[in-house]
């Protein structure tokens, strides 16, 4: 009898009526919403990090093309977080004689290159996801996308011509 229970246990889990729960777009749609980031990012530090824990989480639990679409998200609010960062990091900067060496200074140019590689990697994954799933992005993303960029590249630019 243990037999036949563990035979039919494994069947069960083997063939999927028991297992791993997989996303779906309204799940994804979902932690957009409830994050309150559907057509643009929170702008606390906490929340966004909150929001890219748990959109990896969900992409994990995805399929395929949900996890392409969730690449995009994640890495667009990736950018946007470091960005912000580097804005954060900037208030710290002391822009007296000693500049170019200050902590604040180095990490808000660092956050500056993670904010521009996260865009670039946005952008690319942007090209993976499928015509018929572009909807469940922001409706500008790709311009969100290179603004992130284009902001943290010019940023980084006149920090450094400080220097």
């Amino acid at each position: 009898m243990k037999i036949i229970i563990a035979i039919l246990a494994i069947f069960i889990i083997s063939f999927g009526c028991i297992g791993p729960e997989t996303a779906t777009n309204n799940d994804f749609t979902l932690l957009k919403e409830q994050y309150n980031v559907t057509d643009t990012f929170y702008p606390d530090l906490d929340i966004m990090n909150s929001y890219i824990t748990d959109l990896s989480l969900l992409r994990s639990k995805s399929n395929l093309t949900l996890s392409r679409v969730i690449d995009v998200e994640l890495y667009s609010a990736q950018s946007f977080y470091y960005f912000s960062k580097s804005l954060e990091e900037s208030n710290q900067i002391n822009y007296g004689s000693d500049l170019c060496n200050s902590k604040s200074y180095k990490n808000t140019l660092m956050y500056l290159d993670f904010s521009k590689n996260y865009s670039q990697k946005a952008n690319s994954a942007l090209t993976q996801v499928l015509p018929t799933d572009v909807y469940l992005l922001k409706t500008n993303q790709s311009e969100v996308i290179n603004n992130f960029y284009n902001l943290a590249n010019e940023y980084k630019l006149t920090l450094e011509e400080l220097c």
